[in-house]
């Protein structure tokens, strides 16, 4: 029973530690409301660039303790996870005023998840000492890292392709479909090397998902536009479009060889 409890142990704790991290060195206010200097009209963000370096190898020493003592697959989700997620609650609370550029956040948000859930993965990996070096070693990395990074590629590529349909024109609203579906098709090519298909269509589509929803979130209700969610549901069929035929193609191509 003590063999079973100490990893989770050990992986819960890195969890706390990790968020508890950022609660104590990241700003819960990212917005740009701090002068430069005393008595400067320019404004810039609170946080410090010791603070992140602080945070970045706290990150790491509980990924390396996580994958070496705790619970090997859960241990770069479980210390990637809260500070990715303190992260997106902190922007919906404090989002910065409307000037053409606000939802860029939400582009920030996705950039920074990828950062700390690919870092975290790859400190947990090579922290593990029930794999044996060479081949299997890679080849677990390339699953874990491409399961992971499948999340905020797609939702990445969702919230770049819906900037194109909210121009409202036929043509761009093509080209935006046509790269959501070869983002989809490119996810089905990756996830064969990597967490598989199920797995690969699931959490894309989740990442999909996810970037829909806190972007309706940050309107008010009675702004939502018909319009607006046939759009994303648009960009997610598109999507799943690509990933499948990607899929039937590579398995023509294996029944011909």
């Amino acid at each position: 029973m003590p063999a079973r409890v100490i990893p989770l142990g050990v992986t819960l704790a890195a969890g706390l530690l990790s968020a508890l991290g950022y609660s104590l060195l990241i700003p819960w206010d990212l917005r740009n409301n701090v002068p430069v200097s005393p008595g400067s009209d320019t404004l810039t963000s609170a946080v410090t660039w010791w603070g992140v370096v602080l945070l970045v190898v706290l990150l790491a020493a509980c990924a390396a303790a996580a994958g070496r003592l705790g619970r090997p697959a859960w241990a770069a989700h479980a210390v990637g996870w809260p500070p990715v997620i303190l992260l997106l609650v902190s922007s919906l609370s404090h989002q910065p005023e409307a000037d053409g550029f606000a939802a860029f956040w939400l582009l920030d948000w996705l950039f920074t998840s990828a950062l700390v859930l690919e870092g975290s993965t790859v400190v947990s990996h090579f922290a593990r000492s029930d794999l044996p070096d060479g081949a299997d070693r890679h080849r677990s990395l390339t699953r874990r890292t491409i399961a992971v990074g499948v999340f905020p590629a797609a939702g990445i590529s969702a919230f770049l392709a819906i900037a194109f349909v909210a121009t409202g024109s036929v043509t761009e609203t093509v080209v935006a479909l046509a790269f959501t579906g070869a983002v989809g098709w490119a996810t089905a090519l990756a996830a064969r090397s990597g967490p598989g298909h199920r797995t690969g269509l699931a959490v894309g589509a989740l990442g999909i998902v996810v970037v829909a929803v806190i972007d309706r979130l940050t309107e008010p209700l009675w702004d939502w536009r018909p319009y607006a969610l046939l759009a994303w549901a648009l960009l997610l069929a598109a999507y799943v479009v690509g990933f499948f035929l990607s899929r039937e193609t590579a398995r023509r191509r294996a029944s011909t060889a």
